[in-house]
């Protein structure tokens, strides 16, 4: 196969995909790289300088979720495999959306494209076959977490640990406000779906005698213009008093007592940032029924799997075993008070378990191996 020198080629379809493709870009210019890096992604990589070469479908979660959504998937991914395959590209890094990726990355492997994996699939928790088939293939995998670089090795992959660029931005503790920060989630119908189900949670609190007085008012954190029109449309008729909406995380944490979330980042951001939180989501029908069968792990938050305990209490359920608001806010705010006294040093040992460098020089380090000198202008 005949290789242009100089070009790089990135593909991310989901909102998480596109922030850690934007740091990657960010990363590799940073580091002097100055070649060609298109692909596909969205705004925030779009905004660093990347040439997209077709448009990505709107975001979705589960399997359920993203059924209506099946055609634009494919038209990306038939658009994908034809420039990548038409065109003398370095080097391909896919990033995340294992369904979206998987079998094109191992066809790409076998027909001697340059690749890798950045935020491999989460193995660790289901479908572990899929590392064997990586192993085989010989795709180096970029992971964020120590745990996934040991999973990923014994199995044979060749995974680097690069770390997780939220540890850039993370604050730390700061001193406890009294909103309760509700976290529905990043993609727009998972976002209706939660938000519903923790404005029932907010509601028991506030009935709760001890927790009442911890919280002056309640404040929705949206990932995108969607999610708050979702949100707006929710609260609009003063149905549900001393409400706020924000669109920034790390801005509504100075003002925080505790927090529901989804899993995800968001649970590993609030913990950096000291905040008692409880993990909590309400699955679509098609997402629980495989779920039950196929998920391995029995900690899903990243704080619980990053330090290999049940710190932040955790609730999954689907809708054949819908959980009781009233109890689950009751241990909730248990939980809440027990993790206030020891959040400062829960953060602590994130920081130290995320370790000392950061994602940048490492992803640049890992992408320069990944494409063996064939990008140039990267600065050692």
């Amino acid at each position: 196969m005949v290789r242009a020198p100089n070009v790089l080629f990135l593909s991310a379809v989901e909102p998480s995909g596109d922030r850690l493709g934007a740091c990657l870009v960010r990363a590799l210019r940073d580091a002097g790289f100055d070649g060609k890096i298109v692909g596909l992604g969205g705004p925030l990589m779009a905004r660093e300088g990347l040439e997209t070469v077709a448009g990505i479908p709107p975001a979705k979660s589960g399997f359920w979720d993203v059924l209506p959504s099946l055609p634009a998937y494919v038209h990306a991914r038939r658009a994908l495999k034809e420039r990548l395959f038409s065109s003398p590209y370095a080097t391909w890094i896919a990033i995340d959306a294992p369904d979206f990726h998987e079998s094109l990355l191992r066809h790409a492997a076998h027909a001697g494209v340059r690749c890798g994996w950045l935020a491999p699939p989460q193995a660790w928790a289901w479908r572990s076959t899929r590392a064997d088939h990586l192993a085989a293939a010989g795709i180096p995998l970029g992971v964020l977490f120590p745990f996934e670089r040991k999973f990923f090795a014994e199995r044979g992959c060749r995974a680097t640990l690069l770390g997780h660029p939220m540890r850039r931005t993370a604050s730390g503790p700061s001193e406890p406000g009294r909103e309760l920060l509700l976290l529905p989630g990043s993609r727009p119908a998972q976002f209706r779906r939660n938000l519903e189900w923790q404005l029932r949670l907010w509601a028991e609190l506030r009935r709760l005698p001890a927790a009442a007085g911890a919280f002056s008012g309640a404040r929705v954190v949206c990932a995108s213009e969607a999610c708050e029109r979702t949100a707006r449309s929710a609260l609009a008729g003063g149905k549900v008093p001393e409400f706020g909406i924000s669109r920034s995380l790390e801005e509504s944490c100075a003002g925080a007592s505790a927090a529901l979330c989804c899993p995800g980042t968001a649970s590993l951001e609030l913990a950096l940032n000291g905040i008692p939180t409880a993990v909590t989501m309400r699955l679509d029908p098609l997402t629980a029924f495989l779920a039950k069968r196929m998920v391995k792990s029995s900690r899903l938050a990243l704080p619980n799997l990053l330090l290999g305990a049940d710190l932040l209490p955790e609730a999954i359920f689907g809708p054949w075993d819908a959980l009781d608001p009233r109890l689950l806010a009751e241990r909730f705010a248990r939980s809440f008070e027990v993790q206030r006294p020891g959040c400062s040093e829960i953060s602590r040992r994130l920081e130290l378990t995320l370790g000392a460098r950061d994602f940048a020089a490492r992803a640049v380090d890992w992408v320069r191996e990944v494409s063996d000198g064939l990008l140039q202008g990267l600065q050692k």
